[in-house]
Order: C-alpha cells, then structure tokens, then sequence
C-alpha cells in the first residue's frame, strides 16, 4: 500500500507457497502467525514494556517499546532503507496499539491474539496477491489490494475502539485502574 503512495522499490518477494495444499497452507501461516505474535508480544510488551513501565511510566514504555519494534523490523524490507522508513508510521502505530491493549488490560493477551490475527490475516492476502501475480509492495493506486487495504484500515480503527469502550464499560481495563 505504501508503494502505491510512494513508488518505493521491493525486489524481494517470498517463496510461493500458493500451490501447496490447503491445509497445509492454513498450517503454515497459522504458525507464522502465532509464532510472530507470541515471540514479539512477549518480547516487547511482556518484557521491554513492563520493565520500561515501571521506571518511566506508560507513555515512555510504549513509545521506546513502539521505536524498538519498528527497528526490529529493518530487515523485512530486503535492504530498501527507504520504504523502512515510510513505513514507520505503520509500524510505531501498530505497535503502540499493542502497547496501550497491554497496559489497559495489564496483559499481552488481547495484544498476541490481535498481533496473531492481524498476522494471519496479512499472511493470507499476501499469499493471496502473489498468486496472481500481484505484490502488496507493488500495489498501485486504485488496485484491488490497495482498496482492500483501505478498506481494512477504515473498518479496524473503529473496532478497536469499540473494543476498548467495551473494555472500559465491562471495568476490564486493570491498566487504567492500576496507572490511572
């Protein structure tokens, strides 16, 4: 989507594993998933983020946590310093969604589970895209990919929200409680 905006190069592609069987496919990008969430969840909220909490306080815990997540992440773009950079905003929001989910709710639970979900959800359209011949680093203005990405953009924010009003509304905000 970013490439659309920006006309940034992407060289690299994954192996194509479109044509492996349906259950195995699922498997695979379940597991790419789940195994990206619970490391990186775990990592940098579980770890990085309470200990920074405890010394500098939310804000600063998320926000270290959300630029060490974004640089953890260099070497998905094959070299190509400038789309790294481009997409720091993609990169320093996601994960500062993930950090406030996990000091509201004083858990990485509902932050692995949106990680691995988000995770699965990529995987698949980009497994999807690549087998018809379409990259999503590629993905013009006005494409069907840029428009689907558009489109989940619009309708995941407000989720979210509605998540945490929800949350705030149930008294399942421990974070909130605890820190404020």
């Amino acid at each position: 989507m970013l490439n659309a905006i920006f006309n940034l190069p992407v060289d690299t592609a994954p192996p194509d594993i479109s044509k492996l069987p349906f259950i195995v496919l699922v498997a695979y990008v379940f597991m790419v998933a789940l195994v990206a969430a619970v490391t990186e969840e775990a990592g940098f909220r579980g770890f990085m983020q309470s200990q920074l909490e405890r010394n500098f306080g939310p804000l600063v815990a998320i926000s270290i946590s959300a630029v060490v997540f974004w640089l953890g992440h260099i070497l998905q773009f094959g070299g190509h310093l400038d789309l790294f950079v481009v997409s720091a905003w993609y990169f320093l929001a996601t994960s500062a969604l993930m950090g406030v989910m996990a000091w509201l709710t004083n858990s990485i639970l509902p932050a692995l589970v949106t990680h691995a979900v988000a995770d699965f959800g990529y995987t698949l359209l980009s497994i999807w895209s690549l087998s018809r011949g379409v990259s999503l680093e590629k993905v013009v203005l006005g494409s069907p990919v840029f428009y689907v990405a558009v489109i989940t953009a619009i309708v995941g924010m407000p989720l979210t929200v509605a998540c945490f009003v929800q949350l705030a509304r149930q008294g399942c905000l421990c974070g909130l409680a605890r820190n404020g």
